[in-house]
């Protein structure tokens, strides 16, 4: 049995692990529901890790990594490496890492502007004031294993607008890339939306998907199966049993009642929720196999 709790303090910074929340929305209700994340390379807990940069940009990236990666316990993190360490099991090197700024001005009162510029230059420049930096900022990561001969490369990009330095903008933005680096290298629980379809002939289908979004699933599989009951013909109340059987972790009956969901009516998002089903058991195991101690 795979178990959530084993790995949902791997990541404690609340930018890794999004907090659930529910919203209705006009064509139906929404709920949000969790999946396992694996680390984008086959590893292990307790491998050890090593990060490289080439530059002073991708250095100060690769320190807010180690940073954030330290609470989570899964990695044997390493000092900062100017070349790769042959004994690591994990390499993480960034190459090509930039910041570019942008200065946005604003002035103290209009000018004449039918006077020439050139003539009225310092008293311009006096009168601007700084509004903002706008910084962005990318790099390149490649992410090897030496146990499992798995790699990986992404790009990784970050901006921010700041009112109140180019510095932590400049933050911002390492802060925000640093983020997505980290997210990536460890496995971790992740959100995602279904839509339940109202049905004006069905209200009891609305009152099903209330009660799940409120966290009430039994009540919630009560009310849906009487809605099942009232149009046994109707697709959305077999889906919505499909949704909370997922929720159990019974992907069987799930996909069972989310295909004949489909059988009655063909939709894009019953054959995606299938996918998904078979996605989620995937990164299941892939998350159960990483958790496992090097």
């Amino acid at each position: 049995m795979f178990d959530l709790s084993s790995f949902r303090s791997l990541v404690k910074r609340p930018a890794l692990l999004a907090v659930s929340c529910l919203s209705v929305i006009s064509c139906g209700t929404t709920l949000t529901l969790d999946e396992p994340v694996p680390a984008i390379i086959d590893v292990n807990r307790n491998s050890t890790l090593a990060i490289i940069a080439d530059n002073s940009v991708g250095r100060d990236i690769a320190r807010e990594v180690r940073i954030k990666l330290h609470p989570s316990g899964f990695y044997r993190i390493q000092p900062l490496l100017h070349s790769p360490d042959p004994d690591t099991d994990v390499l993480v090197a960034l190459s090509g890492s930039y910041l570019d700024c942008t200065i946005n001005y604003d002035t103290s009162h209009d000018h004449d502007h039918n006077h020439d510029k050139k003539h009225n230059r310092d008293r311009y420049d006096d009168d601007r004031r700084i509004s903002s930096y706008d910084v962005r900022g990318g790099t390149t990561c490649r992410i090897s294993s030496r146990c499992t001969g798995s790699s990986a490369y992404r790009n990784y990009y970050g901006s921010d607008t700041s009112y109140n330095s180019e510095y932590a903008a400049h933050d911002e933005v390492i802060d925000e890339i640093s983020d997505k680096i980290v997210r990536d290298l460890v496995p971790h629980q992740s959100t995602y939306t279904v839509t339940i379809d109202s049905d004006d002939e069905n209200p009891i289908l609305e009152q099903a998907a209330e009660a799940c979004k409120a966290g009430n699933w039994t009540l919630g599989e009560q009310l849906a199966k009487q809605a099942s009951a009232n149009k046994p013909q109707s697709a959305e109340p077999w889906f919505l049993l499909g949704i909370i059987e997922r929720s159990r972790r019974n992907f069987t009956r799930s996909s069972e009642l989310i295909a004949k969901a489909a059988s009655l009516q063909p939709s894009g998002k019953y054959q995606r929720e299938l996918r998904r089903n078979s996605e989620i058991q995937i990164n299941m195991q892939a998350v159960k196999h990483q958790l496992q101690t090097l």
